[in-house]
């Protein structure tokens, strides 16, 4: 069965700053059947015994809400929160420095075509139409936006290599995450089936059984070993068409299934430490401001809210988001949804209500008390 990988990141390709407008018409008019952020509250009550659900509201130190606030999920996008810290961190620790500048054409290395939803693409078309970019090169605080604000994962996957990836591993350890997961390269993963084709000619349903049979650390290993060949720029032309994890669903499902990985409460104990704005050092911190509220420009943030951040993720199976915010009388709220397994006609219709219902959790007192009392 053919699918294109482009519905995996249905969420991670909208340009973003798009949520707010739309958060705001779809109050007004949108159909009642889309206008229902209620529904996932529905589906949270149906399916926290049935199926992969995990939510928790949290606002001034005290949860409110916490359903499976402890199995382990799958993160898709909502993972890159990671890799803005770690830039963070070393940004103030001057390591490395946010005005280095990038060329546009080694993040094309990391960049597999037809596999992210146009998120890359996007991303490059805003920075030209934006002035961002000058002889094609940006400054690596743009990289690292773009990570958040378009999920490109071509950045994602640079900014591994330019970070090192066992200081990131390092971080998630040193901020107590006790439930997430090893980060590894994400393009590498998706590109693993077809470098495999490549190396053995093995048919699609050879790879299939190897894929779904090796241990944790053996596909970490095989990412890496993908994601070495893209530091140097060494990728096979074939490997980068992706041809085989565009026509096998089975083989974007293991990719979902085995995606990198954490739970609700590890994410929001890392929303709590950035919305805090005490946590980091001030000059991480800016950073992070920077990279993650972009959308504080909006009118209904200016006028709601002091500051308001978030990253989220989807698969065809999972999606996931963590937002944060504090509001004018300083109060702060944090809150994580992760879901999976979701069968097609539940996703889209998740989907088409979710920045609604994450936004009115945040925004609106009655709407997240009735969420509150429904779901206790």
């Amino acid at each position: 069965m053919k699918l294109n990988i482009n519905t995996v990141f249905k969420i991670s390709s909208i340009i973003l700053v798009m949520i707010i407008i739309v958060y705001i018409l779809y109050k007004h008019f949108a159909p009642e059947e889309i206008n229902s952020p209620n529904v996932i509250a529905q589906y949270i009550k149906e399916n926290k015994n049935l199926s992969p659900v995990s939510f928790v509201i949290k606002r001034n130190d005290e949860i409110l809400v916490s359903i499976n606030a402890n199995e382990p999920m799958p993160l898709a996008s909502t993972f890159k929160l990671i890799l803005a810290v770690e830039y963070a961190n070393q940004v103030a620790e001057n390591i490395i420095d946010p005005n280095a500048q990038i060329n546009i054409n080694t993040l094309d290395a990391y960049h597999l075509p037809n596999t992210d939803g146009g998120a890359h693409v996007n991303w490059l078309n805003y920075i030209k139409d934006n002035n961002i970019v000058q002889d094609d090169t940006v400054p690596l605080q743009e990289v690292v936006r773009g990570m958040i604000m378009f999920s490109s994962n071509a950045n994602s996957d640079f900014l591994m290599n330019y970070l090192g990836l066992d200081n990131i591993n390092q971080t998630i350890k040193d901020m107590g995450l006790k439930g997430h997961g090893e980060i590894y390269p994400i393009v590498g993963a998706v590109a693993l089936a077809d470098y495999m084709k490549y190396k053995t000619n093995l048919t699609d349903e050879q790879i299939e059984e190897i894929l779904l049979n090796m241990s944790s650390q053996e596909y970490i290993d095989a990412t890496l070993e993908v994601h070495e060949l893209m530091n140097k720029n060494e990728l096979p032309a074939t490997v980068k068409e992706a041809e085989v994890v565009l026509n096998n669903l089975d083989m974007q499902k293991i990719w979902s299934d085995r995606f990198i990985f954490a739970t609700a409460n590890d994410y929001i104990r890392l929303l709590e430490m950035i919305n805090s704005k005490t946590y980091f050092d001030a000059v991480a911190q800016k950073e992070l401001n920077y990279v993650l509220e972009y959308l504080d420009i909006a009118p209904i943030i200016q006028e709601k809210l002091n500051h308001f951040g978030f990253k989220n993720g989807s698969t065809a199976w999972v999606l996931t988001d963590a937002r944060y915010s504090e509001d004018k009388e300083n109060n702060k709220i944090e809150i994580v949804l992760m879901l999976n397994d979701l069968k097609p006609a539940q996703y889209n219709k998740i989907l088409s209500n979710l920045d609604l219902f994450m936004m009115d959790c945040i925004l609106n007192t009655d709407f997240r008390a009735n969420v509150i009392n429904f779901l206790s």
